[in-house]
């Protein structure tokens, strides 16, 4: 196994047609070889996963196998030295560059990780995509890869955001190991999330005080490096295409979306030139071949249901920007010492230009775990929950916290991308995840229900307590309704009424004075309800839904 300060990336399957053709960044093209760039990713993460697999006797290289058995990994010390020696020019007689290679890779989600260590003491990490083989691999898988490399290098040059080097990409199968890859630096750091609670295994004893202090600083850091993304603006959805000797993308091309099959199995889907369409295909997708269920018209509803003032926003004349598909801490690479300053952003894998709502100045999706229920496991009750989750109250606290320094870079006039950026985030995931949608929309229509509560409750003089005496539309009424064809409108009126509460409805735009949620007014609009009580109502939920669906 790799040591714990071992960065490499991981992500996922990328790639470019069956032709191939090697080029070292910045170098001359040569024939029959590929360049490109890349990414890399901590490979504690996908240590861990290993070892979870082995100590249930699972085989964490069992899906690769058949890209293991069409790899000619003999050969690729002898590729590592050509492209290294390529980068670094003809070197003295006597000091032929050597290299050492670690047999056993590292397996991520849909790629395997060779580390290559030089003579001259470098080290890179060769990415090699799962599906890397014939049949599997794809012209499409080619310009997914390709994309991803070229759009790397883009942000690598035109900005300040440290993305890791990669030195060659190959996109095809005709090479002499016989598979893609992308060759990149290996990084010397550990993952954010590895101090984000100081350490789990309390070798590091910090203060309260010293922790938050070093949280805001990151929050801080990372709302300028997401900032920088600004720049890059276009007027479709898509992954960026590029001609090979151009830096600046010609075209947008269509988006890359996950099946969630056993094994890896990805669909072009777009480019799209419209929020709603983007997020209503990728819930098509994920339905196609089975009956729609009324939580998935309720979803639907809610997609279509988007202000137009946030579904059509525009930046600089764009609808779209340059995100990282996946902005967790898992992926930003910090120094494992006490400064832990960041020193790399990673896994890059299926980057492509995101609606404004979705987009660059969104908040971290660590900062928003508590609107993804299936996956947040805080309990109040369980010291051990408290090293590897923040209580919903904290959440909010650095969701304010990145979104103010948002605001400081991008102005008022923007402020609703930051701050209601979890409630489109969360429809996101809930559209193209078949597990975690159902829990995701049981806690919107929750949310929408209090939130339609305490509107009616204001207009009419009340409070917190008038409203829940108001309260008598429940999650499963709202289901109910949707059963209905068409649904029942009085619950309809009151979903899109709380909704448009919770997702910025309220904000003016286009340089429009902005009217910015209070911390009393947060808490009002954004209701958390006690742990304890939240996991009844999580349990109250699926019983509801199990009963009306059997």
């Amino acid at each position: 196994m790799a040591p714990r300060d071992l960065v490499e990336q991981l992500g996922s399957a990328s790639g470019s047609g069956e032709d191939s053709g090697c080029t070292n960044i910045g170098e001359t093209r040569r024939p029959q070889v590929s360049a490109g760039l890349q990414e890399e990713q901590h490979a504690d993460a996908d240590t861990d996963d290993n070892v979870d697999k082995e100590e249930d006797g699972e085989d964490p290289l069992e899906s690769f196998r058949p890209v293991l058995s069409h790899l000619r990994l003999e050969r690729l010390s002898e590729l590592a030295i050509s492209l290294k020696t390529a980068l670094v020019g003809d070197v003295e007689s006597g000091n032929l560059m050597t290299c050492t290679i670690n047999p056993q890779p590292l397996a991520g989600s849909y790629n395997i990780l060779y580390r290559v260590t030089f003579s001259d003491s470098s080290a890179w990490v060769f990415k090699i995509p799962g599906t890397g083989y014939s049949p599997e691999w794809s012209e499409a898988s080619g310009r997914w890869l390709r994309s991803e490399a070229k759009t790397m290098n883009l942000i690598r040059k035109r900005t300040s955001i440290p993305v890791p080097e990669v030195f060659a990409f190959d996109s095809g199968l005709h090479n002499i190991i016989n598979a893609p890859y992308i060759a990149m630096e290996f990084v010397d750091g550990i993952q954010m999330a590895e101090r984000w609670f100081s350490t789990a295994d309390g070798s590091e004893q910090l203060s309260d005080d010293l922790l938050e202090e070093r949280r805001l600083k990151w929050l801080k850091t990372l709302a300028e490096y997401s900032y920088q993304l600004g720049q890059f603006t276009f007027d479709k959805c898509g992954m960026l295409e590029f001609k090979d000797d151009e830096d600046w993308p010609t075209s947008i091309g269509p988006s890359v979306c996950d099946l969630e099959a056993e094994a890896p199995k990805f669909r072009e889907i777009g480019p799209f030139s419209d929020t709603k369409s983007y997020l209503l295909q990728l819930l098509d997708v994920r339905t196609s071949g089975r009956p729609s269920f009324d939580l998935e018209r309720i979803l639907r509803y809610f997609i279509n249901s988007i202000p137009d003032s946030i579904a059509n926003a525009e930046l600089n004349g764009h609808r779209f920007v340059l995100t990282h598909p996946d902005f967790g801490f898992q992926n930003i690479i910090i120094s494992n010492d006490s400064d832990c300053r960041i020193l790399s952003i990673i896994d890059w894998d299926g980057v492509e230009t995101s609606p404004l709502c979705l987009g660059n100045e969104a908040y971290p999706h660590f900062i928003t775990r508590d609107w993804d229920p299936l996956m947040y496991h805080y309990d109040p009750k369980n010291p051990a929950s408290k090293k590897r989750e923040n209580s919903p109250e904290q959440l909010q606290h650095y969701r304010e916290i990145f979104a103010t320094s948002m605001q400081s870079l991008v102005g008022p006039e923007r402020e609703c991308f930051t701050r209601y950026s979890h409630i489109y985030e969360a429809l996101a995931i809930a559209a193209g995840d078949k597990f975690c949608y159902a829990e995701i929309i049981f806690m919107l229509i929750e949310k929408c229900l209090e939130a339609s509560a305490q509107n009616e409750s204001q207009k009419k003089g009340g409070g917190m307590q008038e409203a829940e005496e108001q309260e008598e539309l429940m999650v499963y009424d709202v289901i109910e309704a949707f059963a209905e064809d068409p649904p029942e409108p009085s619950a309809i009126e009151r979903l899109r009424k709380g909704f448009l509460r919770i997702c910025g409805q309220g904000h003016v735009m286009k340089g429009l004075k902005i009217l910015t949620l209070t911390q009393k007014s947060i808490k009002i609009a954004f209701p958390f309800s006690p742990p304890l009580q939240r996991l009844s109502h999580l349990d109250r939920r699926r019983k509801e839904f199990r009963r009306m669906t059997n």
